[in-house]
């Protein structure tokens, strides 16, 4: 779920923002922060990267049951849980409105002293701190929460993360079209969504971690299983990520007037044989998901690849037709009209030729099994 976590998250901010009456970049916008907020709980993996180099150094095993095992206390235990996810929000929010007020300070005060009153300032002033000590506090509660129930290590990776949340809010506000209150939202979605997508993995996250240590009850989610039958079950996985990929696509799509079915090139049916390749060795389970992701996922991505650097749609080709400017900025424009095709091209016939092999597979397994 590393890759679907971030296109859902654009999928629904784009679908949300829409609604809202904004501009197409502001939609854009929207949509790429919601996705990177909802990658940055998975950053969490780094530290438990350390954690487990650090358990080798004392002799614990090598292989990926050996990390998963000590991963799972660190990785999605504090980044993923909806205390978290509001926070960050509201961090986020908090700094862009700080950001925004300060820039925009020195032109209130030339306004204010040019009609003899600073009340507009005081105002702004108050606002502006206001919304970043409200999101401290609270923020600063959520870090101590963790420090009580889970220790330094746990706090620590709570603080990091907030700190990482508030200079992306600082840094969008500054760079981007959005207001505060769209960023705050991007965040929103982005975070919160993050740990409902783990419940088809292996180990749920604790969902309202730390409340619910600190007032000594026990709320969790229940992992969400699709078969019985181990190798069933992650290919049920496996189509989760892809559909929320294709939404995350269409959603791309759609806010760039384009149509998702003029990309799909016919080679993507050569994924089918992955089902025949499989079948030779033995099924893939969750402990082991990465025999079916390092394999599945790479040719996939080359069939895409092969077409993106082939041929151009019928999209281009018609930006292409137009009068050809030879300046500068008309060859930059062609360069980006080629790029932007064949990029998009390649993507949707990777995944185009990802869900025919996982499809391919599926069936091949249903027969083997029945």
């Amino acid at each position: 779920m590393f890759i679907g976590h971030e296109f859902l998250a654009f999928a629904l901010a784009v679908g949300l923002s829409s609604q809202t009456g904004a501009t197409d970049v502001q939609i854009r916008s929207v949509g790429l922060l919601a996705a990177i907020a909802a990658f940055l709980p998975d950053l969490d993996i780094g530290y438990a990267i350390i954690t487990y180099a650090l358990a080798i150094a004392s002799g614990a095993p090598i292989g990926w049951g050996a990390f998963w095992g000590v991963a799972n206390s660190v990785h999605r235990t504090v980044t993923h849980s909806l205390p978290i996810g509001i926070t960050a929000a509201l961090i986020a929010w908090g700094s862009a409105n700080f950001i925004y007020h300060t820039s925009h300070s020195t032109s209130d005060i030339k306004i204010t002293t040019s009609t003899g009153s600073n009340l507009i300032v005081d105002i702004l002033s108050l606002y502006r701190e206001q919304s970043l000590i409200l999101a401290g506090v609270i923020g600063g509660s959520v870090v101590i929460g963790f420090y009580i129930t889970a220790g330094v290590s746990a706090s620590a990776v709570a603080a990091i993360f907030f700190i990482i949340i508030g200079f992306l809010g600082g840094i969008t506000c500054r760079q981007t079209v959005l207001t505060a209150n769209q960023i705050g939202a991007a965040i929103a979605i982005g975070t919160i969504t993050h740990p409902f997508g783990d419940v088809f993995m292996a180990t749920p996250p604790p969902l309202f971690a730390p409340i619910t240590s600190l007032i000594g009850w026990h709320i969790e989610l229940t992992r969400f299983t699709f078969a019985s039958h181990p190798t069933l079950n992650l290919l049920g996985v496996l189509f989760i990520e892809i559909v929320f990929i294709w939404l995350g696509v269409s959603a791309f799509a759609k806010v760039t007037q384009r149509s998702v079915r003029a990309y799909v090139d016919r080679r993507a049916l050569i994924a089918a044989g992955y089902a025949l390749v499989m079948l030779s060795f033995q099924p893939p389970t969750m402990a082991d998901a990465h025999r079916l992701g390092f394999t599945i996922v790479p040719l996939a991505i080359s069939i895409g690849v092969w077409s993106g650097v082939s041929t151009t749609t019928k999209f281009c080709d018609e930006r292409m037709s137009e009068p050809i400017d030879t300046t500068t900025a008309g060859y930059r424009r062609i360069i980006a009209v080629l790029t932007t095709d064949r990029s998009l091209r390649a993507a949707v016939t990777s995944l185009s030729a990802l869900t025919i092999a996982g499809v391919a597979y599926t069936t091949a397994m249903l027969f083997t099994i029945l």
